[in-house]
């Protein structure tokens, strides 16, 4: 398990679900809705941006829980973002028991969320932070 891996493996359950389109190539068409992992571009408009953090790992166990910060951006219609971060929510918030990329997750949860302003191209914005629980085994933690 890699946060590469459980990241990417969001992206495709987000895409999976027909939010937005996950390309690893990040090569992306107006008019798409982009799923990209930490990187923002001018365009397309729409996108859903995955930025993963490490929270906590137990010195010991295998327990780990990463922070997903999930940002939407969207037109200049604000229910946009609002209803792609809802359908997201719909999609993550108590997801249990389940292998995403490869990682074995407890529990996916939303610990926050917020409206952000509109950037300089006049598009809504909105960030939510989920924090995942996983199995994340390593060479010094026990299974």
């Amino acid at each position: 398990m890699t946060m590469t891996e459980f990241v990417t493996g969001i992206a495709e359950l987000i895409a999976g679900a027909n939010i937005g389109i996950w390309t690893p190539t990040g090569v992306y068409t107006p008019g798409q809705i982009a799923i990209t992992i930490r990187a923002t571009p001018e365009s397309p408009d729409d996108l859903i941006v995955l930025t993963p953090y490490p929270v906590f790992d137990h010195p010991e166990l295998n327990d780990s829980t990463i922070g997903l910060q999930i940002r939407t951006r969207g037109g200049k219609d604000p229910r946009t973002v609002d209803g792609r971060d809802d359908a997201i929510f719909d999609l993550l918030e108590g997801l249990r028991d389940v292998t995403v990329g490869g990682t074995p997750v407890v529990l996916i949860s939303r610990q926050s969320s917020l409206p952000l302003p509109q950037d300089a191209n006049q598009r809504w914005e909105r960030s939510s932070n989920y924090y995942a629980q996983v199995a994340w085994p390593t060479r010094h933690r026990t299974d």
